[in-house]
């Protein structure tokens, strides 16, 4: 019973040690973000768009993404957000 808990501990421990290594890049949040959009999914499409700011949050054009697909989401809140924070850094007129 003592071997079978070490190997379960085991399995566990390298199943753990793999998920790491489906960690996505930015610019695959991108093209799904991109796709989602295209697609009309606008709400996954905003998802991504921010998770490839987690990459890099002072990336303007992912910023500005991601409120056009809050606003075609109906999430208006979180578009005014985000172009807010773009008129403040001046990126907006």
């Amino acid at each position: 019973m003592q071997t079978l808990n070490k190997y379960v501990w085991l399995l566990i421990l390298m199943l753990s040690m793999t998920t790491g290594l489906e960690a996505q890049t930015q610019q695959q949040y991108i093209d799904a973000a991109e796709e989602y959009y295209e697609y009309g999914d606008f709400a996954n499409a905003a998802f991504h768009f921010g998770e490839a700011m987690d990459f890099d949050s002072t990336e303007q054009t992912l910023r500005f993404r991601r409120g056009e697909s809050n606003l075609q989401y109906q999430a208006y809140k979180r578009a005014l957000r985000d172009f807010d924070r773009l008129e403040r850094d001046g990126a907006l007129p």
